[in-house]
């Protein structure tokens, strides 16, 4: 009893392939092309804490989020709170002069992100000029998106 276990490679030309023309699952499109992430403002040993804007119906949302780079794809991403919807048109004014969006009249200045540690006696004060470090340079994103 003979069995031919030969294996038939066919060769693949990719003289003409462009990876920049292939598209992405529609589905997967839709859900991932109108959010930013940003870097993290705060880490621990299980969660990287960041910012997420989403552009939604003329909105733009900012979540706060916990990310877990060792969970399933499904379940590596919490939301920690929302921040705000609000009309881009209006956001964009704040953003445009460094305004954080998120009380709408402190302007951000500091793009120094601090190693911090929750246990630390100003951990709130510099968790929130970590954020505020962070937002300024989303903003740039944001700019780079909507421009």
């Amino acid at each position: 009893m003979s069995e031919d276990n030969s294996l038939n490679l066919d060769q693949l030309d990719l003289t003409n392939f462009d990876i920049n023309d292939m598209n992405l699952n529609d589905s997967l499109d839709d859900s991932f092309k109108n959010i930013i992430y940003s870097y993290p403002f705060y880490s621990d040993e299980d969660y990287d804490y960041e910012f997420r804007v989403t552009f939604e119906n003329n909105n733009l949302i900012l979540d706060e989020i916990k990310y877990d780079d060792n969970s399933d794809f499904d379940d590596c991403i919490k939301i920690v709170a929302n921040v705000l919807t609000k009309p881009i048109e209006k956001i964009m004014v704040l953003i445009n002069d460094n305004i954080d969006i998120r009380d709408e009249k402190t302007k951000l200045i500091n793009d120094i992100v601090s190693i911090i540690n929750k246990s630390t006696a100003n951990f709130d004060l510099e968790l929130e000029i970590n954020k505020k470090a962070i937002l300024l340079e989303l903003y740039k994103d944001i700019k780079d998106i909507l421009v």
